[in-house]
């Protein structure tokens, strides 16, 4: 793990955009929002940071988490 931090959502009933980010080879930036509000930067310059072309995707380990609208862009 690189990093974490709280999402700080209040209402964990209510539908919630999250916003996702790759950037740049060495290092690689990754940098996450919720609802538009920037929560997180981490940068990975190790030897094994992802940096190639390749799928997304998006999970969860909690039961009654709903996906709705995924989309990705490149």
């Amino acid at each position: 793990m690189l990093s974490s931090v709280a999402s700080g959502i209040a209402n964990l009933g209510a539908w919630h955009a999250f916003t996702f980010g790759v950037s740049g080879s060495s290092p690689v930036t990754l940098t996450a929002a919720v609802d538009g509000v920037p929560k997180l930067t981490a940068s990975d310059s190790s030897s094994s940071a992802y940096a190639g072309a390749g799928g997304a995707g998006i999970g969860a380990t909690v039961s009654g988490i709903l996906f709705d609208d995924f989309t990705l862009r490149r």
